[in-house]
């Protein structure tokens, strides 16, 4: 019922507020059940995620949800909001069939300290031919700060986009 929902949904925002690894278990465990609303499923990852959830467990969520395209689409907000996290990063590079989960890497990357790193340059400049527009646009513009440096496979990467067919990739 809407009560019992309502309910649930209070106790898992409360648990979320009170950090402790036994309530992050818990907020796992409710977004791992399959017998929960969608919905209280997916406030469970959220508050999970925002609690402090190992990026491991997160993942295993993204790897075990099969064709529920909704809980997977909220592992995937759930990484972006870890700025930072290499683990985090890691894991939304590594499904290169999920073209959100490549442009939201891109995005990612470009923020703090992930772009020294050589693997994340290349999978920038990667990306930059991937064939969603979306992923080559979020590419481009995580790119900008190695072009302002002078790195010649950005900057080459970029002078190939100037022709690219999608104009939100050109801009």
């Amino acid at each position: 019922t809407l009560e019992t929902q309502e309910l649930q949904e209070k106790a898992i925002f409360s648990l979320s507020q009170s950090r402790s690894d036994e309530n992050s278990r818990f907020l796992l465990a409710q977004a791992k059940n399959r017998r929960l609303d969608p919905e209280l499923r997916k406030s469970a990852l959220f508050w999970a995620g925002q609690s402090g959830a190992p990026v491991r467990d997160l993942g295993e969520i993204y790897d075990t949800a099969g064709d529920d395209t909704e809980l997977r689409n909220q592992v995937i907000f759930v990484l972006s909001q870890r700025k930072n996290d290499t683990a985090a990063i890691d894991k939304l590079l590594a499904d290169k069939d999920n073209v959100f989960c490549q442009a939201s890497a891109a995005t990612l990357l470009r923020q703090g300290p992930m772009l020294e790193r050589s693997d994340v340059q290349r999978a920038l400049i990667a990306a930059t031919e991937h064939g969603f527009p979306l992923v080559r646009e979020k590419a481009a513009a995580s790119l900008e700060p190695l072009v302002d440096a002078h790195h010649p496979d950005a900057i080459r990467a970029l002078i190939q986009l100037l022709s690219d067919p999608d104009r939100s990739v050109r801009v």
